[in-house]
């Protein structure tokens, strides 16, 4: 009878230790990154995209942002160099007008260079650890993630 007893409570402490751990695991990424709050934390590294729409990014060519302490951003598009301006409030970045070079590549680099660039105009709001920027542009369904170069 000891036993059974010692077996039911031993097998009810690794189920709490179970739980537990997986709730960690759960919470653990959601604690990680912060809102920003002091543009300070991004402006004049550069960042490279890693994932949009849900999906890793291409490695080849990189598409990078980069924050300018006067209120400009520039990066690569993948194809073309885009330049904008922005105003953060708050946790929330509302990017302008985007321009770029109008050179040409392979449809398949342009529609990815597209899809950046309408995913990054608008309002946006940033959470940030050290080496990961996510940009989760408002009334779209993903968020942009950068890690720092």
């Amino acid at each position: 009878m000891r036993s059974r007893r010692s077996v039911l409570l031993l097998s009810g402490v690794l189920s709490v230790i179970v739980l537990v751990a997986l709730g960690v695991i759960c919470i653990a990424p959601s604690l990680a990154a912060a809102p920003v709050t002091d543009m300070n934390q991004i402006v004049g590294r550069d960042w490279v995209l890693t994932q949009m729409d849900e999906n890793p990014a291409p490695d080849e060519p990189p598409v990078t942002l980069t924050f300018g302490i006067d209120g400009n951003l520039f990066g690569a598009g993948g194809c073309n160099q885009y330049y904008g301006s922005y105003k953060f409030n708050s946790g929330k970045i509302t990017i302008g007008s985007i321009g770029a070079t109008k050179m040409m590549c392979p449809p398949a680099i342009m529609k990815i260079e597209y899809s950046f660039l309408e995913a990054l105009a608008g309002t946006s709001t940033l959470t940030a650890d050290n080496n990961t920027l996510t940009l989760c542009p408002d009334g779209k369904p993903s968020c942009l993630v950068f890690k720092a170069e």
